[in-house]
C-alpha cells in the first residue's frame, strides 16, 4: 500500500514501498493546466472574451485556439514557471528567477531574439510575422494587417531549442470584432409596426398601402395632384446602422400606366442622404426579389413602388404587395 504524496516533475507521485511511483491516469503537463487544445475548443463571440489555460513548454510553442485580427486583444491573467538556456532562469515577465522570486531589476537583452528589446525568455504572442511583448505588457492589441490569423504563444529567443522548464498560464482572448446580423421581416405574420411604417406622400389623399394579416404590406389607391396611383411604400426606422444588404420581396400585378415612363414600379430609398436605388421604371415590371448591396450607415429604408397610374378620377388598377423585407448588416441587430 502506498503512502505520502508529492508533485515531481508535473506528476502527481505516491511513495510505495520506498520508491515514489506516478499514479495512473494524469496527463503530461503541468497540474492543473490542460495540454495543447484542439477540436471543440470555446470560441469567442464578436465583443466578447474567452479564458484559456495551459503550458508553454519553454523549447515549445502553444497554439492559442481562436484566431486573431486586428483590435483584437490577448491578456496574460496569470502566468507561473521559469525558462532556462544556460544564462540563468527566467520569469515569464523575462525578469530572473531566483530562490522563489522574480527580480524585476534583473533582465537580459540579445539582439537576435524576435524582439531584441524585450527580455530574454519572457513570453511573446506572435501573430503572422509580428510579435507583442505580452510578457511585459500583460495585455496586448493586435495590429493592423490581421485577419483571422492564428497566433501562438512562445518565448523570447531564436534558438527553442536550447530552452528548459516551462511557464504555466490564463489567457483571456477577446474579440473585438463586430458581429454580422440578419432580420427578417416576414410581413404574413407580423406588421413589425414598432419599425414599419406606411408614409403619407407630400400632397396625397392617405397613406400610400395598408397591412392586411396574412398578406402582408399591400397597394392602396392614391391621389396626388391630377393622378390616382396604385401605391405601395413602407419606412423602416431604426437607429443608426451600418447596412451591407437588403432584399425585398414582392408580388406584383401590372395595371394601367396610361403613357407614365417616369414614376417608379419600384424603388429603395436609403437615407440618411436620400439615395435611391434599383429603381424600375414605369413601364417597366419589377422582378422579385430586389437585392440592393453594399456598406452605409442607415437610419432608414423606403422600399415600394406603383402598379398603375391614370388621370383621377380613374382607377387604374394593378396589384401590389410587399410580404418580406431581409436586412443585412453590421453590428448589434437593430430590430430586436
Amino acid at each position: 500500500m502506498g503512502c505520502c504524496l508529492r508533485y515531481q516533475n508535473g506528476k502527481l507521485q505516491q511513495l510505495e514501498c520506498g520508491v515514489w511511483t506516478d499514479i495512473a491516469g494524469q496527463a503530461d503537463g503541468v497540474p492543473g493546466a490542460p495540454p495543447q487544445p484542439g477540436q471543440g475548443s470555446p470560441q469567442p463571440a464578436p465583443q466578447t472574451c474567452q479564458e484559456y489555460t495551459g503550458v508553454l513548454q519553454g523549447n515549445g510553442k502553444y497554439l492559442i485556439p481562436t484566431p486573431l485580427s486586428t483590435g483584437d486583444t490577448v491578456q496574460l491573467e496569470t502566468a507561473i514557471g521559469a525558462t532556462n538556456d544556460s544564462i540563468a532562469w527566467f520569469c515569464p515577465d523575462g525578469s530572473q528567477f531566483f530562490s522563489g522570486e522574480c527580480f524585476d531589476g534583473l533582465v537580459t537583452y540579445l539582439g537576435t531574439d524576435p524582439l531584441p528589446a524585450t527580455p530574454h525568455l519572457s513570453v511573446l504572442l506572435q501573430v503572422g510575422a509580428d510579435y507583442y511583448p505580452l510578457g511585459q505588457a500583460g495585455t496586448v492589441t493586435v495590429g493592423a494587417g490581421h485577419t483571422n490569423d492564428q497566433a501562438i504563444l512562445i518565448v523570447n529567443t531564436s534558438t527553442p531549442a536550447t530552452v528548459n522548464g516551462s511557464i504555466q498560464f490564463k489567457i483571456s482572448v477577446c474579440n473585438n470584432q463586430l458581429g454580422t446580423f440578419t432580420h427578417v421581416f416576414d410581413f404574413i405574420t407580423n406588421p413589425w409596426s414598432a419599425y414599419v411604417s406606411i408614409p403619407t406622400g407630400a400632397g396625397s389623399s392617405g397613406p400610400s398601402g395598408v397591412y392586411s394579416p396574412g398578406l402582408g404590406y399591400i397597394n392602396q389607391l392614391v391621389t396626388q395632384g391630377p393622378a390616382n396611383f396604385t401605391a405601395d411604400v413602407i419606412d423602416i426606422a431604426f437607429p443608426s446602422t451600418l447596412i451591407t444588404q437588403i432584399t425585398a420581396e414582392f408580388g406584383y400585378g401590372a395595371g394601367a400606366y396610361n403613357g407614365d415612363t417616369v414614376d417608379p414600379t419600384f424603388y429603395m430609398q436609403l437615407d440618411p442622404g436620400a439615395t435611391v436605388v434599383n429603381r424600375v421604371n414605369m413601364p417597366t415590371t419589377p422582378v422579385s426579389p430586389q437585392i440592393w448591396a453594399g456598406s452605409q450607415l442607415m437610419t432608414r429604408i423606403e422600399i415600394g413602388g406603383n402598379a398603375g397610374y391614370a388621370l383621377a378620377p380613374t382607377d387604374p388598377g394593378g396589384t401590389y404587395r410587399i410580404f418580406k423585407v431581409t436586412v443585412q448588416g453590421v453590428g448589434a441587430d437593430p430590430f430586436v
